[in-house]
């Protein structure tokens, strides 16, 4: 009985006490608030490396769609101007493959603007342009 009682009285005490709550000052931690400021700077320097980066990957993008845009003069000049269109394939044939320089311009310029969705879109619509044409036996050209 004497055991029972005990039992109950312990049950009681942890059952009806109150929770245990934080005593003392707060402490402020010097060390921790120094990694925490040394952590921040180090972010800010991979943030200025970062940004570098992309400045010097525009700039390789502007060189890229101003020696696609100089191309394109040049194809456009090879075709409508000397006459060696006519050696090669027709200026309608030339057109057709037009496509396997516009789509890399299109999505070099998208890249420039910030759309990468669009410069997605670009790329999977220039794989699916015409092939080059080829001269068959009888010195005509096909697709």
């Amino acid at each position: 009985m004497k055991q029972l009682l005990l039992s109950v009285a312990a049950i009681a005490a942890l059952g009806l006490s109150n929770p245990a709550r934080a005593q003392g000052v707060p402490t402020f931690d010097g060390s921790q608030l120094g990694q925490l400021v040394a952590q921040l700077e180090h972010m800010a320097e991979d943030l200025n490396v970062q940004l570098q980066q992309l400045a010097t990957m525009r700039l390789e993008l502007e060189t890229q769609l101003s020696q696609l845009l100089n191309l394109e003069a040049q194809l456009t000049s090879l075709i409508e101007g000397s006459g060696l269109s006519e050696l090669f394939a027709s200026v309608e044939e030339f057109r057709a493959l037009r496509g396997k320089l516009v789509g890399p311009l299109n999505t070099a310029r998208s890249l420039a603007s910030g759309d990468f969705l669009r410069a997605v879109l670009h790329r999977s619509t220039a794989t699916q342009s015409a092939p080059y044409p080829r001269r068959n036996s009888g010195g005509t050209f096909k697709a």
